[in-house]
């Protein structure tokens, strides 16, 4: 499973995963939009589910909308609902584009229920499905795979035309952020943006022209209304770590990471809802140090704090390798001697570290 699996999987109906709800599975969606088909048909002489009472609103911004689903029934066996809209004079589904569509092309998108909240939310981009006129949207309730009801609703839909990259617009800003906080953005962080959506996903020319866009018109807002904004169009759970880890990524684009990609990663990690005591380790798991921290860390294994030159540093390497060198401890147990060994290769490998850090700092 690719890296965006997770997201577009759980989320967008899955540009590589398949039109599955974070945590259902591919097996399951796959086998609802199956189910669909089987049970109503397509002709308009098969029988409808039953009616049931739900509350549909909604929230636009300039790359879609976010459809919030409150059912007015209990929902303590609900698994999810299906979305799927239909050509409101011939009553035939939509078309989607990928990954909003079944096997048959047919508009589906599935939205997983947050028992919390009593609410359901989906995010769905503009010119998700393909209409030339009004549609019906009807949203399925389903209690694992069984159609419990469904829900008429005629609603306007924006639409436009279909850009992928714009739903990832506020992690595209994020990633930007990054990769100009050191105040220089280098064709490595840019190469590894681009070549990353390039490679997860097949861009049309359309697609590669706007994400080229975003990528220069991005950051557009703040760090809180960037954060907000991804939580808001990608509802699972793993969210957080996929976008620090993509955020990492490009930190590491250049041959070293600078303080100031440290430092907005981290705020944009405590934005997300972070415990700060839990920072060190996530940065230790993503090797998220600057070459201060480098240096700093490295001169711990000479007793020299930071700010020590190389003269410095020669000094004290030179002071430590003679207090493991083979004659000074030929008198001891072999397994000393083989310590002795080791603490010599370490010294060695910080020191030669050391040099390349110091002399480019």
């Amino acid at each position: 499973m690719s890296f965006w699996a997770g997201v577009v999987g759980g989320v967008l109906g899955g540009f590589v995963g398949g039109p599955v709800g974070a945590g259902v599975g591919a097996g399951l969606g796959i086998s609802l939009a199956t189910m669909l088909d089987s049970t109503l048909g397509r002709s308009t002489d098969t029988p409808k589910p039953p009616t049931l009472p739900m509350r549909v609103q909604w929230d636009d911004d300039d790359d879609g909308r976010l459809l919030i689903i409150q059912p007015g029934f209990p929902v303590d066996i609900v698994t999810g609902f299906v979305i799927r809209t239909y050509d409101a004079q011939s009553r035939q589904i939509t078309k989607g584009h990928e990954p909003y569509c079944d096997g048959d092309g047919d508009f589906f998108a599935f939205a997983t229920l947050s028992r919390q909240h009593n609410i359901a939310l989906i995010y769905i981009p503009q010119g998700a499905f393909i209409s030339s006129g009004p549609v019906v949207t009807t949203i399925y309730t389903f209690a694992d795979d069984k159609i419990l009801g469904e829900s008429d609703f005629e609603i306007g839909w924006p639409m436009g035309p279909f850009l992928r990259p714009r739903i990832f617009r506020p992690i595209i800003g994020l990633a930007m952020r990054v990769a100009r906080a050191d105040g220089q953005l280098e064709r490595s962080e840019v190469r590894t943006i681009r070549e990353f959506f390039t490679a997860e996903f097949e861009l049309s020319p359309n697609e590669q022209a706007e994400l080229q866009t975003l990528m220069k018109t991005e950051p557009s807002a703040s760090i809180e209304t960037q954060v907000q904004e991804t939580l808001r169009r990608f509802q699972i759970d793993d969210i957080f770590e996929i976008t620090i880890e993509f955020l990492a990524r490009v930190a590491h684009a250049n041959d070293h990471i600078h303080e100031t990609e440290v430092q907005t990663i981290r705020e944009i990690a405590l934005e997300f809802g972070l415990d700060p005591d839990d920072w060190d380790e996530i940065a230790t798991n993503l090797g998220l140090f600057s070459i201060d921290q480098l240096i700093a860390g490295l001169l711990l294994a000479f007793d020299l704090a930071p700010g020590a030159t190389l003269h410095d540093v020669k000094t004290a390497y030179r002071a430590k390798m003679r207090d493991y060198h083979p004659d000074k401890v030929a008198h001891l147990p072999k397994e000393f001697q083989q310590v002795a060994h080791t603490k010599s290769q370490e010294l060695n490998e910080s020191f030669e570290r050391l040099k390349i850090l110091l002399s480019e700092s």
